[in-house]
């Protein structure tokens, strides 16, 4: 969300706006505000190793030919050949973002967040633990 609000407010246009603009079809209706990034349009290209300039084979499967339903292959099945193009981003940096969306740092409604969001576990039941805090708390 906040990768969204920042290429929002340098007045970046969104992929759909940008391929209308260089003259390419997309099957995405404009919108009405062609700067406007939606946050799962910023998922899905953080998640993309295609820009690490590797070419990804085999990510969808179905299990049979009456089956329509596209399942999502298993990373270790999928096939991944190397430097096939020029990358975009380093692995190195797309391997940090991988392990930092994986941490999902939670911000609570005051706008805090914990040093240990998503680190820390329940003894018993195994869940995520959950930082709350309050408006109300004294400052000391």
């Amino acid at each position: 969300m906040q990768i969204a609000k920042l290429l929002q407010a340098e007045k970046v246009l969104n992929p759909t706006s940008y391929k209308r603009r260089e003259g390419i079809k997309s099957p995405s209706p404009e919108t009405a505000d062609p700067y406007h990034w939606n946050t799962n349009t910023v998922v899905h290209i953080l998640e993309r190793r295609e820009y690490t300039g590797c070419t990804v084979n085999f990510k969808t499967y179905t299990n049979s030919i009456w089956d329509k339903k596209q399942r999502e292959t298993p990373i270790d099945k999928q096939a991944v050949f190397y430097n096939t193009h020029p990358a975009i981003i380093e692995q190195e940096v797309f391997d940090k973002v991988q392990e930092i969306r994986q941490q999902r740092h939670r911000r609570t409604k005051t706008g805090k967040s914990s040093l240990f969001s998503g680190m820390v576990y329940c003894a018993d039941c195994g869940a995520k633990m959950r930082y709350c805090t309050n408006n109300y708390f004294e400052k000391r």
